[in-house]
């Protein structure tokens, strides 16, 4: 049985379950977000030609501290210890797993000088944010394979394949009632088990404000008139149609 948000704030607020610092909105509705601390333990495997647990081995690993303004870099088919920013304490009859989020290599994303996609991303590129503002990225993980995905397809036929515990911030049915728009962050696999209600879809996403690019000033037409001959111009020539009102 996988615990409710429900079951983990109750728990919580218990103290059966202990999450230290809990970040605000860190609760899903049925995960934890944590994240990753600037601690990891790096196996060395040239030191041994095997691990003996009964024996002590202290040069068998190497503690790495990422600087604030350093990276990690973990190469496929490394096997490393991270720590978490958040210490979490379980009673006996629970257990938890950490669970990766992922889109797929191919998946387009926008930047301010043009498309790329997830799989070129690197640390200090810039790509938009969830409001259209340009933001740095800071990291960016090797693939992980063997992953459980699922594909989206949403109301425009844009198909999006991401990891099951990728999250979206959906609104519901529910979340729709009496003129509301309540936003809650789901799971991708918790978006295919209630994909419809009633028959209807469930699910909406909101669409994102309109992006911000840097400024420029050698573009051959004012973005202004280029938008009102867009909208009412001549597809024949330089004209726009417009409402003359007669007194």
């Amino acid at each position: 049985m996988i615990l409710s948000d429900i079951s983990i704030h109750k728990a919580l607020a218990e103290g059966r379950i202990v999450i230290e610092p809990l970040m605000e909105g860190g609760v899903q509705p049925s995960s934890v977000d944590l994240r990753v601390d600037r601690y990891f333990r790096v196996f060395r495997n040239d030191t041994t030609p095997y691990i003996d647990p009964k024996l002590a081995q202290e040069d068998l690993t190497e503690l790495v501290e990422v600087g604030a303004d350093g990276s990690f870099i973990l190469h496929p088919g490394e096997f490393v210890l991270g720590s978490t920013l958040e210490r979490v304490a379980l009673p006996d009859d629970l257990v938890a797993r950490l669970e990766g989020k992922a889109l797929a290599l191919d998946t387009p994303v926008p930047t301010p000088s043009g498309w790329t996609t997830m799989g070129d991303l690197r640390p200090g590129d810039v790509v938009f944010d969830g409001e259209g503002e340009p933001t740095l990225v800071l990291a960016a993980t090797d693939p992980m394979r063997d992953r459980p995905c699922v594909e989206i397809v949403l109301s425009d036929g844009t198909t999006v394949v991401c990891d099951a515990a990728h999250q979206w911030q959906t609104v519901d049915k529910n979340g729709r009632r009496y003129g509301r728009r309540v936003e809650k962050v789901r799971t991708a696999d918790e978006i295919r088990q209630t994909l419809k209600v009633r028959g209807e879809r469930n699910h909406q996403i909101s669409l994102t404000p309109p992006v911000q690019y840097p400024e420029r000033s050698d573009l051959p037409i004012d973005p202004y008139v280029l938008g009102v001959w867009l909208g009412d111009g001549h597809t024949a020539g330089a004209r726009i149609t417009t409402v003359i009102a007669s007194h």
